[in-house]
């Protein structure tokens, strides 16, 4: 599930469903095309999932060198370490379209 733009996938990664997909897409497209990709590098850290597309990629531990320091002070700050708790929020709101079109400016989305 893809909790910004509400596309779900099934456990297989088929794309299975996409909000308001007539009036998005009047042209419609195949879904088949738009599955999730088959990740080669998939490894944990810390309680923190990392997949690299990059089927040369270095080990993680190699990839995160040092930086594991600070992911350390994020998940290991007590015994039971980080949870995250609840589903998304969503908004609805009467708002200046390029307000909105500004909230992932700076965090490479």
């Amino acid at each position: 599930y893809c909790a910004y733009h509400g596309w779900v996938y099934s456990n297989t990664g088929e794309l299975v469903g996409v909000p308001a997909m007539r009036e998005a897409y009047p042209g419609g497209f195949d879904k088949s095309q738009w599955g999730l990709r088959h990740i080669p590098h998939v490894d944990s850290y810390a309680g923190f999932i990392f997949g690299s597309v990059d089927p040369k990629a270095p080990s993680l531990t190699d990839y995160l060198g040092d930086t594991t320091f600070y992911l350390d002070l994020v998940a290991r700050k007590t015994a039971g370490g980080l949870e995250v708790i609840g589903a998304p929020h969503r908004w609805v709101m009467s708002a200046n379209w390029k307000t909105a079109a500004d909230n992932f400016v700076g965090d490479t989305y």
